[in-house]
């Protein structure tokens, strides 16, 4: 069983290998990329207790005493993440809103990180980051009661090293392989 194992190991080992050949040295090279999503969704069921809102539209009839409610909800994400040479920013927020004849209220998330490079420690390269979270949660149970929630956190950071995105890297050695190219350092 131990050598059956060895050798899985090793031979995913030498795949990664033979894929990484050639331009594996650009991996450290930071190309400006940016990147943009937006999403909305709506579906039947929610949790509200966890404040997630994401009803297209949900009917409930009551029958000990008579109830009708009538709600509807969506929800949006939006990501936006920009690389420089010496810098990142990413943010990404989350909102879902419903509306209803039982519940008026809105669940946001917004996130912000910007990290800055260039920051020497003796011989190793080192970072600063800074950003934080913010989350609004006010909700109207109609004919109840009203909350409101809100948070701000905070976020500051120091260490060393980098995180490279090689995306972009990546696609540019699948177009020059289709267009019969070799890839290399030099090309």
């Amino acid at each position: 069983m131990k050598r059956v194992f060895m050798v899985l190991c090793i031979s995913l080992f030498s795949i990664g290998l033979i894929f990484a050949e050639g331009i594996e040295n650009l991996y450290t090279l930071v190309v400006p990329d940016t990147f943009t999503s937006l999403a909305l969704n709506g579906s039947l069921g929610s949790d509200s207790l966890m404040g997630e809102f994401n009803d297209a539209l949900q009917i409930e009839i009551g029958t000990s005493p008579f109830s009708f409610d009538l709600d509807g909800g969506v929800n949006a994400t939006y990501i936006y993440s920009n690389q420089t040479l010496d810098s990142n920013l990413d943010l990404n927020g989350t909102a879902a809103l419903r509306l209803g004849t039982s519940v008026i209220g809105a669940n946001i998330v917004a996130n912000a990180l910007i990290t800055k490079y260039g920051v020497d420690f003796g011989d190793m390269k080192g970072f600063y980051a800074y950003g934080g979270n913010l989350t609004l949660r006010p909700q109207y149970f109609v004919g109840t009661t009203t909350n409101f929630y809100m948070s701000l956190t905070p976020l500051g950071i120091f260490g060393i090293g980098r995180m490279y995105n090689i995306n972009t890297l990546k696609s540019i050695e699948l177009m020059m392989k289709h267009l019969g190219l070799v890839p290399t350092e030099a090309t």
